[in-house]
């Protein structure tokens, strides 16, 4: 059996420590926290040290005991006086990192264990589906012979440069914005995959080109270069480790920035090669997809300080606050111990401005972090299919399932030093999930089922042409109001007065020849003359009517809704076209859409209380009358759908050539809705316009917490299976 020697465990006293001859110390001393850095020649890995643990951590020499290099510090200066915990703890750590031995660390068997232990955990690494690295070599070489070249890029009057071109750039699209958002907002159809892959291929090369051009101006290595594939999408990475040997921050902060630096001089040149006309042209698409993807994503996704991209380190760099991210997770880790096993925590040595700040990082990087993991998981098993949710499976795993592990394995051996309380434990899990429970069996759902809704008029009558014909004159406006009687609009079928005229013809001779019979004493040919001037007079007044009906009134009194009216001056009307309604102000109610998923949400008894909000108003009140049990695709009003401003999302459908010769494309659902209609008050009614949309809110669910995560999760895993046997 081996005994474990580790330095925390055995006795002070007699524990000796020796840091490594090779590492190269780097003091920063001139900066408002003066530090050390460590870097290991051989991974070429930087350590952070304070002044105190390195004048410390230089006394372990391998002769020199912990106590006796604690006195040896004591003596140099009692300010750098640490107590024996904190000495053990500093060892402990460059025993775990490498950068200091012990005895029994140098043993095989020890040296044996780490090398499993490392190779476990690279394992573990390259098991995690979701993110796969692969190094390609050093480019540091290429970048040597490339930097002369295009360093000026970096220069001070390379800078001034593209700050001058980039705002002519944002000026040519923000004079150009409705065609350049209607040219990107193809940016994700199908046909445009090919040169989006392109362009993003092309960028991520161009920005990790800034990276290693500006780490080699400042001086920098380049040791590694490789694609990182997160959910199987390509991103290039460089390691610029080497950077924290520049003396001054500004430069590291210049090197994180590089990157997005060269891809917003991309973005630039693509808006300035775009062309507002020529949409249709391959190169266009190409310069607005640059454009788009090398400015807001790299500005949404590079930006952020809480993943350890480009904005992690510039934000680390300007707080002075370096490896924040993982500070944070100590951070946390720590505060889990205290909280859940009663470990106290180490005490951080910083002021007490940056724990803050630590602590809102580490909380705010937690979030982001399960977010995107989520986000993930999910994306993964939609994209993927069957495959996609075995990714899923092994991505949780990585996330969830070996950091239980190794908890589970703290609690049962815990760490020098470190012993946790298992009663405590318990009593925490004991009590986390009799809420767990509660708030899965008891506890009501806090959210709200939402549905948008629209003003209507609920005894409208329609405005319909009578006759056909094509619009003349327009003598009211849409949402004006009328009169019974009122004429609306004059229409002209110069067909139909052709139609006139020769009937009046017709009659008036046929009158004539009703008289010539007559005189002559013709009674048979007077009699059919008779029968066919009443034939004619028939005909005539059916065509009046019809005449009549050129002149379109108002069936009643009350508003007009027409939104169309302005843009019909002119065009052809046909027989029982609807060109609008007539409502009364005081008969609206609301026109709510359903979602199939929120029905039974809003299953309620009428004459319930529910809550309704409009934009630029106070919340409502209104009473619940119905739903209508059937479901349908077709938008219940137009002002739904998204293509109209609508909130309701919509696709296009070819209709069969009996319901629609011309073949237009009608809009449909992306899911079937139900209609749902709400009561108003008199006083909401005067406050409200036709047409005007709102939301209606069923507050609270008539659920428990539990019940609604069940049926969210089926309806979930339907809709996946829906999706995969239409696209098989």
């Amino acid at each position: 059996m081996v005994v474990d020697s580790d330095v925390s465990v055995r006795d002070i006293g007699n524990t000796m420590v020796t840091l490594r001859d090779d590492l190269v110390v780097l003091p920063r001393c001139g900066e408002a926290d003066p530090h050390y850095l460590l870097q290991c020649p051989l991974t070429s890995t930087f350590f952070r040290m304070g002044v105190t643990e390195f004048t410390f951590a230089s006394f372990l020499d391998g002769q020199t005991t912990i106590a006796g290099a604690l006195k040896r510090l004591a003596g140099v200066d009692p300010a750098h006086e640490l107590l024996p915990p904190d000495g053990v703890a500093i060892c402990h750590w460059l025993v775990e990192s490498k950068l200091a031995s012990t005895p029994a660390s140098r043993t095989g068997e020890r040296l044996a264990a780490d090398g499993q232990v490392s190779e476990c955990r690279r394992a573990l690494q390259r098991l995690n589906p979701l993110v796969i690295k692969v190094p390609l070599g050093s480019p540091d070489r290429f970048l040597e012979r490339l930097t002369p070249w295009v360093a000026w890029l970096h220069s001070p009057l390379g800078l001034a440069a593209w700050a001058v071109l980039l705002l002519i750039a944002g000026f040519r699209v923000a004079a150009h914005w409705t065609a350049f958002t209607e040219a990107a907002g193809a940016i994700f159809s199908p046909g445009q995959w090919l040169w989006l892959g392109a362009g993003w291929l092309l960028l991520k090369l161009v920005h990790e080109l800034g990276h290693g051009i500006v780490c080699k101006k400042y001086g920098g290595h380049v040791r590694e270069a490789g694609i990182l594939f997160v959910v199987l999408a390509p991103l290039a990475y460089v390691d610029l480790t080497s950077c924290w040997r520049f003396p001054s921050r500004w430069q590291r902060i210049h090197t994180a920035l590089a990157g997005m630096q060269m891809e917003l001089l991309v973005a630039a040149i693509g808006a300035l090669l775009w062309q507002p006309t020529g949409a249709a042209h391959p190169l266009n698409h190409l310069c607005v997809h640059l454009a788009m993807m090398a400015s807001f994503t790299t500005l949404a996704f590079n930006a952020n300080p809480l993943v350890k991209f480009d904005g992690y380190y510039v934000f680390s760099d300007l707080v002075g606050i370096p490896n924040l991210s993982v500070r944070g997770r100590q951070w946390l880790y720590g505060l889990g111990r205290q909280f859940l096993v009663g470990v106290p925590r180490r005490q951080c040595a910083s002021t007490p401005g940056r724990s803050l700040i630590i602590g809102i990082y580490a909380v705010l990087a937690m979030l982001w972090r399960t977010l995107v993991t989520i986000s993930l998981l999910l994306g993964a098993a939609w994209l993927f299919h069957g495959a996609g949710i075995l990714l899923a499976g092994l991505g949780v795993i990585c996330w969830l399932g070996f950091p239980a592990y190794r908890f589970a394995r703290y609690l049962s051996a815990g760490r020098p030093g470190e012993q946790p309380k298992l009663l405590r434990f318990s009593g925490a899990c004991g009590l986390g999930g009799a809420l767990l429970i509660a708030l899965w069996t008891c506890v009501p759902w806090p959210g709200a089922a939402r549905a948008p809704a629209i003003v209507s008029y609920g005894t409208d009558m329609s405005v319909r042409a009578a006759t056909p014909g094509f619009v003349e004159e327009i003598h009211v406006d849409n949402g004006q109001r009328v009169t019974l009687g009122q004429p609306l609009m004059r229409l002209v079928n110069r067909e139909l007065t052709t139609a006139l005229a020769d009937l009046k013809l017709e009659i008036e001779q046929a009158k004539a020849s009703c008289r010539v019979h007559q005189q002559r004493q013709q009674l048979a040919a007077y009699q059919a003359e008779l029968e066919r001037l009443a034939t004619l007079r028939r005909q005539f007044d059916e065509r009046r009517a019809e005449a009549d009906g050129l002149t379109i009134r108002a069936g009643k009194s009350g508003t007009l809704i027409a939104p169309q009216l302005s843009f019909a001056s002119g065009t052809y009307v046909a027989a029982g076209d609807e060109l609008g309604v007539i409502g009364s102000d005081g008969d609206k109610s609301l026109q709510v859409s359903i979602a199939q998923d929120d029905l039974a949400a809003f299953d309620v008894r009428p004459g319930q209380s529910v809550s309704v909000i409009f934009p630029h108003h106070t919340r409502m009140c209104g009473r619940w009358e119905e739903v209508d049990p059937r479901a349908s695709s077709q938008p219940s009003d137009p002002a739904f759908c998204a293509v109209n401003r609508g909130p309701l999302a919509v696709r296009r459908e070819q209709p069969s050539r009996q319901a629609d010769q011309a073949g237009a494309d009608s809009l449909a659902y992306l899911a079937p809705r139900f209609v749902g209609r709400v009561t108003l008050s008199e006083a909401d009614q005067g406050r409200l316009a036709c047409g005007q949309l709102g939301t209606v809110v069923r507050y609270p669910y008539d659920e428990t917490v539990g019940e609604h995560l069940i049926r969210r999760g089926q309806a979930w895993l339907t809709g996946l299976r829906d999706r995969a046997q239409q696209r098989e």
